[in-house]
């Protein structure tokens, strides 16, 4: 017997698995071999990027790393029309890395999206080797590095798994506390209370959102929930709590 996740947690475990495999295998291995030599670089003497960092940060800072880190930051404020400083007031970066797999070698950077009181932890990756013949329509060069014209293709296409997360430049929520969030959300889906589950981005509208259930083992019945916060639309959806 399994708790119901494909609603509320099934998108944020398959980009944890992907996530892993790239953030999680820290280049301290990858040598000659993969991203050519590598220079380690002191993070006290490298600009990361404006955004602040948590303190359980483990970020790759060799040349590689620095270089895509460079890329993907480029990339999601240009693909995002961030205006300004909106980047580096509202995001906090986590962990970043770069991994082997089937069809070549990706970056991948996790980080949080805060917006008033709100937190959002996600996660982004691309291909930046191609090993294969995959994707013909996909106009990149294969078996080299590949730069950021070809990144932004690749990411376009969503081609090898990749992309990037889409956000909305907002900075004030609809609502002025998690307390009056869940509030509404519990009177527009008409139950008696509910559970936060999660706070993220949704990756249709680029709005921060929180997903949260009503559960009533008893009777294999939930009420899920998803509010997007920053402008009150609420989707319910009743369901059983349990696959069997």
């Amino acid at each position: 017997m399994k708790k119901v996740s494909s609603y509320l947690f099934t998108a944020t475990l398959i980009i944890l698995a992907g996530v892993f495999t790239y953030c999680s295998k820290h280049t301290d291995k990858m040598s000659e071999e993969t991203v050519g030599q590598t220079k380690t670089v002191d993070p006290k003497k490298v600009d990361l990027w404006c955004a602040s960092i948590s303190e359980e940060a483990n970020l790759c800072i060799d040349e590689s790393c620095i270089k895509y880190m460079e890329i993907w930051k480029d990339l999601f404020i240009q693909m995002n029309a961030l205006p300004g400083n909106y980047y580096c007031r509202h995001i906090e970066l986590a962990t970043s890395g770069i991994g082997e797999w089937n069809d070549g070698i990706s970056f991948g950077v996790c980080y949080s999206v805060k917006i008033d009181w709100a937190t959002a932890f996600t996660c982004d990756s691309f291909i930046i080797y191609i090993n294969n013949d995959l994707y013909p329509a996909l106009d990149a060069p294969r078996n080299v590095y590949l730069e950021k014209t070809s990144i932004e293709k690749v990411v376009n296409m969503r081609a090898f798994s990749s992309g990037i997360t889409k956000l909305t430049p907002d900075e004030k929520l609809k609502f002025n506390s998690l307390e009056d969030a869940m509030n509404f959300a519990i009177k527009q889906a008409n139950v008696n209370t509910l559970s936060l589950s999660r706070i993220f981005i949704d990756r249709n509208s680029g709005h921060i959102s929180l997903d949260a259930v009503e559960s009533h083992d008893e009777i294999n019945k939930c009420i899920f929930v998803t509010l997007d916060l920053i402008n009150g639309q609420t989707k319910v959806v009743e369901g059983a709590c349990y696959i069997f």
